[in-house]
């Protein structure tokens, strides 16, 4: 492919974000000082025209074409409610360009999201694309806000944080992954591996594997996290960040993060304090078996030995159709990922678990192993190839579903239970998909029958023209019946469009309504809907269901025989 641009470099240009990096030019300059004159046209053309990066190719210099302006983009909401609210969020921003202090900063940062982030749109999908547009311009704009800041004032503390690290973690750490959510991207462990200098390669993958850690690249930093005890409190919060807790029996600090300046990796006293600092990171005391640490891995391994080459190699298409390839391509990717991920992971946890510390750790690593996919999943999908394949769309809705969903089954899946709980349990999984599948057949039976009785009727209306129907009047009558066959053909319609987006809302923990739930970009002519299968909802990718927001256009016959080809291909055996 001509038009082809390496994984490596891909991901690299599709990380950076003008409107959050603060050195997203020295990073598109270091890019490109690596790059030949073909392949920097194919980045500044493919990735970051879209993102308003203009590559002045004489002068060898970026700039932003387009910057985000939230009051511009509140003058172009047309609800009333909406864009009133976005204004009074807005004013109070204005109180955020007064603070200093990072205390005050963080909660007014993480309570101003936190409340948008309840916003009630009452299932009006076209009010939820405001409320996500309203999220990603507030983020945007508090960014703005925080790179203007030039002296923050904070406490005294064991790290040495200043202003730039801070600004730096606010930007492309916290508020990333609140505009990124679950494809928000951290070091896996193969790429700490690349790095030639021993202090990443040797001791940050040492701590990593030993402590559990979350390790984020940044623009200029390396950001170290801990896993939170607690799945509800967020690993990226910045008040969680500044805590340093002292112990109440001796001298010891605790910190739940460290950064480190990428500029000053040679400086030994700037790493030795880094190294000092890492060994702070709070860690629980877990009961982990050996087992357990060499399965994942193991998995780990197979994810970017197996998994990543599959979609990190170019779509030659050699004179096939690019869908096709597309579609066999991801066919592939799906069966390794079952084969090799899913299936182990499931008879692992049924088998092989022996404290509760154990699938905690296994849900933990398991989340950071999908995120990497769903990372260099949209990678893949940034290729000129792909860009309007609806096939690799509905694929990566199917990744990020699952990984939503184990999360919402955490109390399911990842305890200790007897072989007795893990199959109730796996049977209550299975309810939201048969009843959803008890509807459909159920409505596109009553369909065909009411469609057999309507094709029957205006044989015999045509018929009933001649001499004895004139004279009984029994044309009449059959139209009068027609037209009621016709409104019942209607109302079956109707009522399974009802009953089907009612199955959602009475099975919350298996099913996910993807533009509410996962944040995914809203068309708002249609709404999906992810619904667990596999055994305990983790040996096979959701079933995906697409509804039309106009529900005249909704094809019932297409989603009953949609249906039946996804759970015929969800219950055949991999091999």
């Amino acid at each position: 492919m001509n038009d082809y641009i390496p994984y490596e470099i891909r991901s690299f240009a599709n990380q950076i974000d003008p409107n959050l990096d603060l050195y997203w030019v020295n990073n598109c300059q270091k890019l490109f000082s690596q790059l030949d004159t073909k392949q920097k046209e194919m980045v500044a053309s493919q990735i970051f025209q879209k993102k308003f990066i203009y590559w002045d190719k004489k002068n060898n210099s970026f700039r932003l074409t387009k910057e985000h302006s939230f009051a511009t983009y509140i003058t172009t909401l047309e609800h009333a409610g909406m864009r009133n609210l976005a204004e009074k969020i807005l004013t109070s921003c204005n109180q955020l360009e007064k603070y200093s202090n990072i205390e005050e900063i963080a909660n007014f940062i993480e309570g101003l999201v936190s409340q948008v982030a309840k916003i009630d749109t009452e299932d009006n999908i076209l009010l939820q694309k405001y409320k996500n547009q309203i999220k990603s311009e507030l983020i945007y704009h508090i960014a703005n806000i925080i790179k203007e800041k030039d002296n923050i004032i904070i406490p005294n503390n064991e790290r040495q944080l200043n202003t730039e690290i801070l600004k730096v973690f606010i930007n492309e750490v916290y508020l990333k992954q609140q505009l990124l959510n679950f494809w928000f991207k951290s070091v896996p462990i193969r790429e700490l591996k690349t790095f030639k200098h021993s202090l990443l390669k040797d001791f940050t993958l040492q701590q990593k594997k030993l402590r559990q850690l979350e390790i984020i690249k940044t623009s200029k930093f390396f950001f170290c996290l801990s896993q939170p005890n607690n799945k509800n409190v967020n690993t990226y919060s910045i008040r969680r960040f500044l805590n340093e807790e002292k112990s109440l029996i001796s001298d010891s600090i605790y910190l739940n993060g460290v950064g480190l300046d990428i500029t000053l990796i040679d400086n030994n006293n700037y790493t030795d304090l880094f190294r000092t600092n890492i060994l702070k990171i709070v860690t629980i005391e877990k009961q982990i078996s050996d087992e357990v640490t060499n399965f994942i891995e193991n998995l780990q391994n197979l994810n970017s030995n197996i998994l990543l080459p599959l979609l990190t190699k170019p779509l030659d298409s050699s004179g096939l159709n690019m869908e096709k390839v597309i579609e066999d391509r991801l066919i592939d990717f799906e069966k390794n990922l079952i084969l090799n991920i899913l299936e182990p992971t499931c008879e692992f946890l049924k088998y092989k678990i022996n404290h509760q510390d154990e699938s905690n750790y296994i849900f933990v690593s398991l989340k950071e192993i999908f995120s990497d996919i769903l990372s260099y999943f949209k990678d893949f999908q940034s290729q000129p190839a792909l860009l309007f394949d609806s096939k690799s769309k509905v694929f990566f809705y199917r990744l990020l579903a699952w990984l939503n969903l184990i999360e919402k089954r955490y109390s399911q899946i990842f305890i200790k239970q007897s072989t007795e709980d893990w199959k109730l349990s796996n049977e209550m999984m299975h309810n939201s998909i048969t009843e959803l599948s008890l509807i459909i057949k159920t409505s596109i039976n009553a369909y065909k029958e009411n469609l057999k009785n309507i094709k029957i009727l205006e044989r015999e209306i045509e018929a009933s023209n001649g001499f004895i129907g004139k004279i009984f009047n029994t044309k009449k009558k059959k139209e009068e019946n027609l037209i009621l066959l016709k409104e019942n053909l209607n109302k079956i319609k109707v009522n399974a469009f009802i009953d089907i987006i009612r199955v959602p809302k009475n099975h919350p923990s298996t099913t996910v309504y993807l533009e509410y739930e996962a944040e995914i970009s809203i068309n708002e002519k249609e709404r999906n809907y992810a619904f667990s299968v596999g055994e305990n909802g983790i040996t096979r990718l959701p079933i995906m269901v697409q509804l039309p927001e106009d529900r005249s256009k909704f094809n019932l016959n297409e989603v009953y025989h949609n249906l039946n080809f996804d759970i015929n291909l969800a219950n055949q055996k991999w091999v």
